[in-house]
């Protein structure tokens, strides 16, 4: 239809804007991949957690899937990493338009797009993994008896995903069983097993095994070291307590280098971290009964809500993370466009996200509504529409 091609297309030009943004002045995050690749590549692979640009995070296997991008100039490199992720990104906008329609597709990006744009001019991972996430669900509920297909759909994801740790928890999926059809996830279960395997102890290879120990423990100290921060973009419910009930001054870039006090009451740090714990032990039960259920019912919608519900856990939640969230808002979107009710609230969340920056309310507001989490609650509210609604006839599990 016309009308299908016109909103794919704008979907098309957004994307393309935030690559043309990236390729004009970003690429920080990618640059950090890349050094990372260069030191496997010059047999220093024990030094990527630190000799690096800024702190690589991500488990010693990810560097050596980087580094073919490291054997060719960064002026070629950077941009054909953008073009991996344009092929996947066109693959998952392809899935989610057959599964849903193009007119709910355009609608959940243009949701989030403010965290896509970002996530494109920094040259991060995070959209290639929601990409394979999709994909993988995808191949897993879909009865189409190709087994090649699921095993390197998970075998893809379960690298990517055990790599950045947030949504590894959607590995659990293929292994609970439904009451028709168990062999059709065997092949699923064999690619996650060699993904992991392969993603775990590639390193081998240059590093051998006392570097491969090595490795690692310089990871544990790389996640450990970077400790809770508390500046104002971090969108977690942990950095929200602080910023509300602390007591104390923080940190907003859009405001420059002075401390800014944004609390509403004062209570002890002590309940403010027990709060935090309770908060990420229960939303990762929650988590891990949500896959046992996604698995046994065959459901993709919650698959997506799980795959936006995975960074919930985390002390550590910087605004592009919320591309995480872009399949589930792409549900919502069509529960509202076909039950013809509910898209003013949908427009209203739109807006708060995208137009809350200081470039449009003043660095003030804009540092206001950052500070207290306001992606971290609006995306809440779109998980919650996302349980609660019954199953559009349209959605029907292939």
């Amino acid at each position: 239809m016309k009308k299908n091609r016109i909103y794919l297309g704008i979907v098309a030009f957004i994307f393309a804007f935030g690559v043309y943004q990236a390729l004009r002045r970003g690429g920080e995050d990618f640059l950090v991949f890349y050094h990372a690749g260069r030191l496997t590549l010059d047999g220093l692979g024990q030094e990527i957690y630190t000799n690096s640009p800024d702190r690589f995070l991500y488990a010693p296997g990810f560097a050596w899937f980087i580094a073919p991008f490291a054997l060719i100039p960064w002026a070629i490199s950077f941009p054909l990493w953008c073009l991996m992720k344009a092929l996947s990104f066109g693959v998952m906008v392809k899935v989610l338009t057959r599964r849903f329609s193009a007119l709910s597709v355009l609608l959940g990006i243009l949701f989030f797009a403010r965290p896509l744009l970002n996530e494109l001019r920094y040259g991060q991972v995070n959209l290639l993994i929601v990409t394979l996430s999709v994909w993988a669900l995808d191949s897993l509920f879909v009865n189409d008896k190709k087994a090649p297909k699921k095993f390197w759909a998970w075998f893809t994801f379960s690298i990517a995903a055990v790599a950045k740790l947030f949504p590894a928890v959607l590995i659990w999926i293929p292994f609970f069983p439904y009451r028709h059809g168990r062999a059709d996830r065997l092949s699923a279960r064999l690619g996650i097993f060699c993904g992991i395997f392969t993603l775990v102890f590639i390193p081998i290879l240059t590093q051998g095994l006392d570097g491969l120990v090595l490795m690692y423990q310089g990871w544990q100290q790389a996640l450990l070291s970077k400790g809770f921060p508390v500046e104002t973009h971090n969108q977690s419910f942990l950095a929200f307590l602080f910023h509300s009930f602390s007591g104390e001054t923080f940190y907003s870039l859009m405001r420059g280098p002075v401390l800014h006090d944004y609390t509403w009451i004062s209570v002890p740090k002590s309940l403010l971290y027990s709060l935090g714990m309770v908060w990420s032990v229960s939303t990762g039960l929650l988590l891990l009964v949500g896959t046992y259920f996604c698995g046994i019912k065959k459901d993709f919608r919650l698959g997506l809500i799980l795959l936006a519900a995975s960074v919930l856990p985390s002390h550590l939640v910087w605004k592009p993370y919320f591309v995480f969230a872009i399949p589930l808002a792409i549900y919502v979107a069509f529960i509202c466009e076909t039950r013809k009710k509910g898209m003013p609230y949908f427009i209203l969340g739109a807006l708060l996200i995208n137009l809350s920056s200081f470039d449009f309310i003043g660095r003030e507001w804009a540092s206001i509504l950052e500070a207290h989490a306001h992606y971290l609650w609006i995306t809440l509210v779109l998980l919650v529409v996302g349980l609660k609604a019954k199953r559009p006839t349209a959605l029907i599990a292939y």
